[in-house]
């Protein structure tokens, strides 16, 4: 692969290669309307121990998906065959890293560097999304906070710290501006979050994420369902039909066969 090809495809690794053992450089797919293109890659390249300075040996690959940048309208993603390396005298093992992606990450620089510009951008709408997932290692917390596109889906950033602290700096980076013609922000039920989007986001209406809300009324009413069994004894028929039906109450009433409820269930 010469440079060209690798800037037509959105990256600058030296290293990065076709991968020989796939039958095709690219695969395309529609998904859900999205154009996305998958090219086949391979990453390897000779190197020393980073502990003991000895050279390694090549122990293997592991297959690695990135999301890269779009090019002709369409997604990319890069699924990369990632050459792994040991060190017969330390014992050190290690595999190889692409230059256009920070480590622990999956989402290629310039990815982030077009969210950003993205979200600079003087634009009549903008309606954004953000929630915490684990992380494990790659955060201090274990927690980073991911930022979407709630109309398209579609990632803008990966922060490493999920804290208001860390949203706060983050968001500071953007002008008052480019921050005042954001519309909506989809968001949990964390309350500290919410002071901090009406502070830095004065025109965005927060909106509570549905599967968070569903979440809370689950608990809620799970909490109920025990309160109420706990009144009854141990033996008693009540106390063994809500502890064993439990389902039953999770379920939309379209959903219950009531002819089987009245011949099974009591």
């Amino acid at each position: 692969m010469d440079n060209d090809i690798r800037i037509l495809i959105g990256l600058t690794d030296p290293n990065i290669q076709f991968d020989p053992k796939s039958e095709q450089h690219f695969n395309e797919a529609n998904r859900n309307g999205t154009d996305t293109v998958t090219w086949n890659l391979l990453l390897t390249y000779v190197t020393s121990c980073e502990k003991c300075g000895t050279p390694i040996v090549n122990n293997g690959t592991k297959m690695v998906t990135h999301k890269g940048p779009r090019s002709a309208f369409k997604f990319q993603n890069y699924r990369i065959r990632k050459q792994k390396f040991l060190c017969k005298k330390c014992g050190y093992m290690s595999i190889a890293h692409l230059t256009d992606i920070q480590p622990n990450n999956h989402i290629i620089d310039k990815v982030k560097q077009n969210a950003a510009m993205e979200l600079s951008e003087d634009v009549s709408q903008k309606h954004i999304a953000f929630d915490d997932f684990k992380s494990g290692k790659f955060a201090t917390s274990g927690m980073s906070m991911i930022l979407i596109d709630s109309v398209n889906h579609r990632i803008l950033d990966v922060m490493k710290d999920c804290g208001a602290g860390q949203l706060r700096a983050y968001f500071n980076q953007y002008s008052p501006a480019a921050r005042a013609t954001v519309k909506t922000i989809m968001v949990d039920l964390f309350t500290p979050y919410r002071a901090m989007i009406m502070e830095l986001f004065p025109n965005a209406n927060i909106v509570a994420d549905r599967f968070h809300v569903v979440t809370q009324a689950y608990r809620e009413l799970n909490k109920v369902r025990v309160s109420v069994m706990k009144q009854f004894g141990l033996d008693s028929k009540e106390y063994r039909q809500l502890k064993r039906f439990w389902k039953l109450l999770m379920k939309h009433g379209t959903a219950l066969d009531l002819k089987k409820l009245s011949t099974a269930y009591w």
